[in-house]
């Protein structure tokens, strides 16, 4: 008789990230919010736990969240700017950069 596998546990920073995500965005993420929003997340997570922030939240996969923050994240002069709206938004439903990793 096989036992029922056990889900893997979340960190808790990959929790609050997803959450905030879902919350914020529960109708999906708009195309143009996405990089700035990978962009927010780089800002204060290492780039696996980013990518694994987006496929936690049903965003992307693994493979291709990592390709995003990799991306992203040595462009501020292109994504700061839109990034501080959407990081006030995942603030507003609960988002904590300081939990980090």
């Amino acid at each position: 008789m096989s036992q029922p596998q056990q889900a893997e546990p979340v960190a808790p920073w990959i929790e609050n990230a997803g959450r905030a995500i879902r919350g914020a965005y529960p109708n999906g993420v708009p195309a143009d919010e996405f990089l700035p929003l990978v962009y927010v997340l780089t800002e204060s997570l290492g780039l696996r736990v980013v990518a694994r922030v987006l496929d936690h939240a049903g965003l992307r996969e693994y493979p291709l969240g990592y390709h995003d923050a990799l991306c992203v994240v040595d462009q501020t002069e292109k994504y700061a700017a839109a990034a501080q709206p959407i990081l006030e938004k995942l603030l507003r439903h609960g988002y904590d950069p300081a939990l980090g990793e």
